[in-house]
């Protein structure tokens, strides 16, 4: 009786080669393909990221830059006698800020930024008891008041807070 031999053929290494390089080409065809182009006549709505990178126009930077200097001056958070004054903000983002609660908190770090045409102040403290607590307040001219978010560090708690202008 005559033995019946089972050849079992493994694929040769250049057939996976190729089979795997197909796979790739083939996905990375789809992947170019499948991104939409964009026409330069449609109305792209651009990220926030993006908008705050664009030059704004002369209107807008002279009301910008006036609402900036509107926002110095001496402010006293609604629910306590946390007082915050900010001093000297200029174009570029700059502004001096001194903190009270009621004696001087060390402050670490201040600035604003335009954020779609809306003024946002941050700040951050840096003094017992308050590492790395910051404000994050949004300014209303309308309304004068600067209302936000503090973050306060230690407790790793946010608080809705407003602080209303001082009037001298």
């Amino acid at each position: 009786m005559q033995k019946k031999s089972t050849t079992v053929t493994r694929p040769n290494k250049n057939f996976r080669f190729i089979l795997i390089f197909l796979i790739v080409i083939a996905l990375a065809t789809i992947f170019i393909l499948g991104k939409k182009q964009l026409d330069p006549s449609e109305n792209v709505d651009l990220s926030a990221g993006a908008r705050e990178s664009l030059p704004p126009t002369p209107a807008v930077q002279e009301n910008l830059e006036t609402t900036v200097k509107k926002m110095a001056g001496n402010w006293q958070r609604t629910d306590g006698g946390y007082i915050l004054i900010l001093k000297d903000p200029t174009p570029d983002g700059k502004v001096n800020a001194e903190y009270f609660n009621p004696k001087p908190i060390k402050v670490g770090s201040s600035g604003w930024q335009n954020n779609g045409g809306k003024v946002i102040v941050k700040i951050e403290l840096q003094d017992v008891n308050y590492p790395g607590s910051t404000y994050t307040l949004e300014y209303f001219p309308k309304e004068d008041m600067l209302a936000g978010v503090y973050y306060q560090a230690v407790e790793k708690l946010n608080y809705d807070v407003r602080f209303d202008r001082v009037k001298q």
